[in-house]
């Protein structure tokens, strides 16, 4: 799937199916009649293609869904076509509160230049002096700095009053959570903004099932984004989350940019002295308890003890939640010097 089609899912979340917006699909350009067509429209193919299964869970063209046992209301490019699709123009702020320039944060980011390219203003709030921030102002999104991940009390009233601001003066129609630091604020304003919140889940790791947390999916967010299908199974039956507001959008890929080059294959080993003939395992991501360093030296050295001696790991990661020293430790504990390699930083051009 095309990564721009694949960002802009989420836009036809939003803007073609506006239902679950606070104004019930009454838009304030004058096109609901139109749009009232097009759901019509999706309605008949979604019938035509089969959208729910026995079990129950979403069927595509009569093949089972991938989760069986799930109702998710997943939006298919076989019944979507974004290059002709009338959709009214929406304000949206993206919430991306990380900081680093990570997956979360490239997503939001590039979703929020594609809104604003299609005609969407769309207006990014960040952290100060962070990777994030930068990145965004170099895309030319004017981000606006806030301390959104604040854990101190006395810095609640000043972040909500700021906040507040924003929303009276961007008067948007969405506001899409990528972290949730500040979701519960964003649902707080919610009454006072009159717009529609979206929880972003990008995250591997499960979220909390506790009261609170399970109030703010269920009752509080009008649609909750899950990226892989073990994080919506678990926003479904765990966290209740209510069928018409979870949707599952799995990631896309750039195949023309991430596709097997042999002169790329062969730069790489010579730059790091590896054979031919040796298997070379490599992980990409900063060095983090979350990443999997750790477990994969650990099965790496497994291989090995069991005779496995040409295969080797290529880390390609840096310092930051963990210390190299802490990975290097790591690997000197399984016996691995010699099969493992750590790159550091590593210009985007060479991965």
């Amino acid at each position: 799937m095309r990564p721009d089609k694949w960002f802009l899912m989420i836009a036809a979340i939003a803007g073609r199916d506006r239902s679950w917006l606070p104004w019930r699909g009454k838009h304030r350009d004058g096109q609901q009649a139109a749009e009232g067509g097009n759901r019509q429209q999706d309605q008949g193919a979604k019938g035509q293609q089969g959208d729910k299964c026995p079990a129950p869970g979403v069927r595509r063209g009569g093949a089972p869904c991938p989760c069986p046992g799930l109702v998710l209301q997943q939006k298919s490019l076989e019944y979507l076509s974004f290059s002709g699709m009338p959709m009214s123009s929406f304000r949206s702020i993206q919430v991306v509160n990380v900081r680093w320039f990570n997956a979360t944060a490239w997503y939001g980011l590039e979703l929020a230049r594609l809104l604003n390219a299609a005609g969407h203003e769309s207006r990014v709030v960040a952290l100060a002096d962070t990777e994030t921030f930068a990145k965004a102002e170099e895309m030319g999104l004017r981000p606006l700095a806030m301390p959104l991940n604040a854990k101190n009390p006395l810095e609640f009233p000043g972040l909500i009053r700021d906040m507040g601001r924003l929303v009276r003066a961007f008067r948007p129609d969405v506001v899409n959570c990528h972290r949730g630091e500040s979701f519960l604020f964003w649902g707080l304003l919610k009454g006072m903004g009159g717009y529609a919140l979206v929880r972003t889940r990008g995250d591997q790791r499960l979220p909390k099932g506790n009261l609170p947390n399970r109030i703010l999916h269920t009752r509080v967010a009008d649609a909750v984004v899950a990226t892989n299908s073990v994080m919506a199974r678990h926003f479904a039956e765990k966290m209740r989350v209510p069928a018409e507001r979870l949707h599952m959008i799995l990631g896309g890929v750039d195949t023309e940019l991430f596709r097997f080059d042999p002169e790329g294959r062969a730069e790489v080993r010579a730059r790091y002295g590896f054979t031919d003939d040796e298997c070379v395992v490599g992980l990409l991501g900063r060095f983090d308890l979350v990443k999997g360093q750790r477990e994969t030296i650990a099965a790496l050295a497994k291989l090995v003890g069991e005779g496995v001696r040409n295969i080797r790991l290529l880390l390609l990661g840096f310092s930051t939640a963990t210390l190299q020293e802490e990975v290097e430790a790591w690997i000197r504990e399984a016996g691995m010097e010699r099969y493992v390699t750590i790159t550091g930083k590593v210009p985007g051009r060479f991965l």
